[in-house]
């Protein structure tokens, strides 16, 4: 298996066409690999220290903007409320996470192996993906310029 790291847009372009699945340590990685529509598995660890601060601050219960998007577009379609509303974002993850004691070889090799050998699982995170980047498009997108003229 070819391993390569890449610097520049134009490179980091062909090095995601020419692959098939990808390993992200979130942030806008993420959102590249989303809008290629190259299946991944996001992967991340902070020191203890750094990640128990963290868990305090953050109370997202996802790290991969994808899995942000599409989680708080389902709450917004939900009539829940309280702890059962965050309970109904946190059921569902479209793109894999493994994260603090979770980010460990084998999990993150079994996640990776799933995305190679289960086309339905594939399938499944490439529409999310889609999906996840529609919910980024401004409301002008499809607009003509032509109507908004003043």
């Amino acid at each position: 298996m070819e391993v390569a790291i890449v610097e520049g847009e134009d490179k980091r372009n062909e090095a995601f066409e020419r692959a098939y699945v990808g390993l992200a340590a979130s942030g806008t990685v993420a959102l590249q690999l989303a809008a290629a529509r190259l299946p991944f598995v996001v992967a991340y660890s902070l020191g203890a220290l750094s990640g128990k601060i963290a868990h305090i601050l953050i109370k997202i219960p996802y790290v991969c903007m994808v899995n942000i998007l599409l989680g708080f577009e389902k709450l917004k379609k939900s009539s829940l409320r309280g702890p059962a509303r965050t309970a109904a974002m946190t059921s569902n993850s479209w793109i894999p996470e493994y994260i603090q004691e979770n980010c460990q070889a084998d999990k993150i090799a079994q996640g990776l192996l799933q995305l190679f050998k289960d086309e339905k699982v594939r399938e499944a995170e490439v529409k999310a993906m889609r999906e996840a980047t529609n919910l980024l498009k401004t409301p002008f997108s499809e607009i003509e310029i032509s109507e908004l003229a003043f």
